[in-house]
């Protein structure tokens, strides 16, 4: 059983054990060594995660998408500020809207969300024929929201990076040209995936996730 295994049932340890103090009167139990002495379950425990992690990944991710809500979120990307540089500033005076009644977006993180996801019109998971896992996502413009657009593919790569034994190569296409600026933006995205470190361990993040780019071949 490798560290990864032992590190993840400590933390369902502890979850069960702060569940515990706060329900002491309905208190829940977790035995790992109905696991830790069953390969066989840890394969099948591993092929679970692994699937939901794709699953997760591969969400709906478009313009027409609802939100968790089930409501129709409305970008719109004529007045998103592609040039400011955070995706803060980009969305600040943005006109993002829900529902029918189109009721503005205030939550300066929702509007960060929406201006991202909606600017991803496809992805997908595939398993190539040397046994290499890929994760494919399409951006539709480029040029708008680049940071918020960021952002949102962060969210997709982070379920890959949780599954630290596989290797991943994460795809990014785009519809249209992309201005000198937008490439520049979106390398300097990657060389920050990089190197980002967690703050507790201090290891690399992203190690097992590769990005490619139209403009590196």
């Amino acid at each position: 059983m490798t560290d990864y295994w032992s590190g993840c049932f400590d933390k369902i340890d502890a979850a069960v054990d702060a569940y515990n103090k706060d329900h002491p009167e309905q208190p829940v139990s977790f035995d790992r060594s109905a696991f830790e002495n069953d390969d066989k379950k840890l394969g099948q425990t591993a092929a679970a995660a692994l699937s939901l992690r794709i699953g997760d990944v591969s969400r709906d991710s478009h313009p027409d998408a609802v939100s968790q809500s089930g409501e129709q979120i409305h970008v719109d990307r004529s007045s998103i500020n592609d040039s400011a540089g955070n995706f803060k500033d980009e969305v600040a005076d943005a006109d993002i809207s829900r529902g029918d009644a189109q009721e503005n977006v205030d939550s300066p993180k929702s509007r960060q969300v929406h201006a991202g996801e909606q600017n991803i019109i496809e992805n997908h998971t595939v398993r190539e024929a040397d046994g290499a896992v890929s994760h494919e996502i399409t951006v539709m413009d480029g040029n708008s929201a680049p940071k918020c657009t960021q952002e949102a593919i962060t969210d997709h790569i982070g379920e890959l990076a949780s599954a630290p034994d596989a290797h991943f190569e994460t795809k990014i296409n785009f519809n249209g040209e992309c201005s000198e600026e937008t490439k520049a933006s979106y390398n300097d995205y990657r060389d920050h995936m990089e190197n980002a470190r967690d703050d507790q361990t201090g290891k690399l993040k992203y190690a097992n996730v590769s990005i490619h780019y139209p403009w590196d071949d």
